[in-house]
């Protein structure tokens, strides 16, 4: 994931359009799921990440994971962006 997803602002902006795009029924379709939901799974995957790493220890992880704002506040909004995802979509998929 690219090193600006890392602030607080730019994670919430990445949201948003995600948002947007399951909001969209379209998006929705079997053949047009995989990408947003493929997105919103690397984001949760990079806040994990970043909170994963201990504060002063040694690492040979780039910078911005480091140095990351990424955390539990993000983790909720992404378990409450997919709790809006309707279920049907996601079990004919």
């Amino acid at each position: 994931m690219p090193a600006d997803l890392h602030s607080a602002k730019s994670f919430d902006n990445f949201l948003s359009i995600l948002e947007i795009a399951f909001g969209d029924s379209e998006n929705l379709r079997r053949e047009t799921i995989d990408a947003p939901l493929l997105f919103l799974g690397l984001m949760f995957r990079e806040a994990t990440r970043a909170m994963e790493i201990e504060p002063g220890g040694v690492t040979m992880l780039p910078l911005h994971l480091v140095n990351s704002s990424l955390g539990i506040r993000q983790i909720k909004k992404i378990e409450h962006l997919l709790d809006e995802i309707p279920l049907q979509i996601l079990l004919h998929h």
